[in-house]
């Protein structure tokens, strides 16, 4: 799972660059190679993230066609009426 924890590590970083926090996060979505990795990932999730309660909305593509075979997390996070989505590319 260290590809798991970079990952979400890397979402704090972009986050708090953006004078965010972890806390603000309230939407994540992660596109998983293998399914069966569930709940190995929502373990290191719920140990970073503010809210592990907002469990992440994770679907399989390693079967889809153009899918790329590792995990793509994404982040929203919302503050003050307002929401900035954090893409983190290459993870």
């Amino acid at each position: 799972m260290a590809v798991t924890h970079a990952a979400l590590e890397a979402i704090e970083e972009i986050v708090q660059s953006a004078a965010f926090g972890v806390t603000n996060i309230v939407s994540v979505n992660v596109s998983a190679a293998n399914i069966n990795d569930f709940g190995g990932m929502n373990e290191v999730y719920s140990g970073i993230m503010a809210h592990p309660e907002l469990a992440p909305a994770t679907v399989q593509v390693s079967g889809l066609v153009g899918a790329r075979t590792s995990k793509s997390p994404e982040a929203v996070a919302a503050q003050s009426m307002s929401a900035v989505q954090f893409p983190v590319a290459g993870q």
